[in-house]
């Protein structure tokens, strides 16, 4: 009987060990704004992978191997020409 009530402490001990786990990771999520970016196109499948240059972030679309390219002060990530461009004054 001594047994069961050690553990019965144990798993409540845990449990309060989580939940006060979980509540601090839901604080520090809220405190940062997430930035959402648009795809444009967005017609090649979900982005998948991400790689950045320091000056650019590059996504890859899972649909048809699209690569996009797109800075973190502008919300709108666009399609990367063959060339290496996006076609606008980037």
């Amino acid at each position: 009987m001594k047994t069961n009530t050690y553990l019965l402490r144990a798993i409540a001990l845990l449990a309060s060990a989580a939940a006060a786990l979980a509540t601090s990771s839901i604080a520090t999520a809220d405190s940062a704004a997430a930035q959402v970016y648009t795809l444009t196109p967005s017609t090649h499948g979900n982005p998948e992978g991400v790689a950045s240059d320091g000056h650019a972030f590059y996504v890859g679309a899972t649909g048809d191997g699209t690569i996009y390219r797109g800075t973190l002060g502008d919300p709108t990530v666009e399609e990367l020409d063959v060339d290496g461009d996006t076609g606008g004054d980037r």
